[in-house]
């Protein structure tokens, strides 16, 4: 396979980073077999018919498991490469575009998985078992989630549980991108926009930064609340934020305090920033109401 030469050289850092790279977790394919065994109870239905199309179907889905095992991630100072089932994609970092990220526990995806019946949940549960992450800060596992770092031309590369420990390749994929996003002109958080003294939204329109008075992040959920208001001014998905965690990162430099709940991952950078944030705004003197 021929390198694509945009990787040739790192473009827009001195810092030479180790390379990292991962292969395919075994995820994949402990959902194939249990799909497996499940088509293979079918074959004591009494046509034969049916019994050969059952026997395909478990034939496949174990072959496309035991492929889906061979895949490899690798991330250096040029780009990221994801070799997969259909085809290797290469991506270099000054093609980024965007990215999006959202994150859970595994008890949140339990209780979504459980909207979907029984095997739904048991698909999570054995996915949840072969990527587990149970050491460590809370805000530094990622049990279930996914990173879709995408290009200039619209190429997509995620980073999920399909990978063994998916951590060790997201803390250098956010420190990369977010250097190659800070040195740009404009930020992009659609569908937000921050600017010296608001928060605007697409829809909701400004809001003072004095205003807000907390933003937390819970169940792949981003929810702003607005000072001396009951009902939360914004709340949405993760994954539609552009450059979310960036964006998270520059609220708590701006002193906004940025709750990141439990099983929300967080790189090191940014939540040093968000606890050293949050911890100002607690050594803050209370306002006190004085009747005289």
């Amino acid at each position: 396979m021929k390198r694509d030469p945009r990787f040739d050289k790192p473009r827009y850092t001195s810092r030479m980073r180790e390379r990292v790279e991962l292969r395919a977790s075994y995820a994949r394919l402990v959902v194939a077999i249990l799909f497996a065994v499940m088509c293979g109870a079918m074959l004591l239905v009494p046509s034969i018919g049916m019994r050969i199309v059952f026997g395909l179907v478990v034939v496949t889905l174990v072959t496309l498991g035991i492929l889906s095992t061979r895949g490899r991630l690798v991330i250096d100072d040029t780009g990221i490469t994801a070799r997969g089932m259909f085809g290797t994609k290469q991506m270099a970092w000054t093609e980024l575009d965007h990215y999006t990220f959202w994150s859970m526990d595994q008890q949140t995806a339990y209780v979504a998985g459980a909207q979907g019946g029984l095997v739904l949940v048991l698909i999570i549960a054995l996915v949840a078992f072969a990527t587990r992450n149970r050491r460590g800060d809370k805000n530094r596992r990622f049990n279930s989630g996914r990173l879709t770092i995408v290009s200039k031309t619209g190429q997509k590369i995620c980073i999920d549980s399909r990978w063994k420990k998916p951590v060790d390749a997201l803390e250098p994929a956010f420190e990369i991108m977010h250097e190659q996003l800070r040195a740009r002109p404009t930020a992009d958080y659609a569908p937000f926009t921050l600017n010296a003294n608001e928060l605007v939204h697409a829809k909701r329109g400004a809001l003072g930064l004095s205003d807000v008075e907390k933003v937390t992040i819970a169940t792949s959920t981003l929810s702003i609340k607005k000072r001396d208001k009951r009902f939360r001014w914004v709340a949405m998905r993760m994954a539609k934020i552009h450059n979310s965690v960036l964006f998270m990162h520059e609220l708590g430099e701006r002193g906004l305090v940025v709750d990141a709940k439990g099983g929300t991952f967080v790189p090191q950078a940014v939540l040093d920033t968000l606890r050293a944030s949050t911890a100002r705004q607690g050594a803050l003197p209370a306002a006190r109401l004085i009747q005289r």
